[in-house]
């Protein structure tokens, strides 16, 4: 599962990397290994591409909010990169079973919406 999960993440990155609007997160090295049970990129007019994405029947996610405006936590000290990151990131689809077909439809659609905007 975790080998598919790469390869999905691969493609994501390698046809995402170039686009201006969207910061791919990085790809596993020597140092760094991801299980990729979540692709979470950083992209211009978040809340639009995710509507976008929705109304093309693909579901996206935001993973996670900063931890210090839950309400639970008290104090929320202000944290500006946090906050400003937390209005970027959106994680887009991302299991085994999701074929490479499906995955390329997801970047013409980020792709497609982009080139409007």
């Amino acid at each position: 599962m975790n080998k598919r999960r790469t390869e999905i993440a691969s493609m994501y990155t390698e046809s995402l990397k170039e686009m201006e609007q969207i910061k791919t997160p990085p790809m596993d090295n020597d140092i760094y290994k991801s299980s990729w049970h979540i692709y979470c990129l950083q992209c211009k007019n978040r809340d639009e591409l995710s509507v976008f994405l929705k109304d093309n029947g693909i579901n996206t996610g935001v993973h996670y909010n900063p931890i210090h405006l839950y309400s639970c936590y008290g104090n929320t000290p202000s944290l500006p990169v946090a906050e400003s990151l937390s209005r970027k990131i959106l994680s887009l689809p991302m299991y085994p079973q999701l074929a490479n077909e499906e995955v390329m439809k997801i970047i013409d659609l980020i792709k497609k919406f982009y080139k409007r905007h």
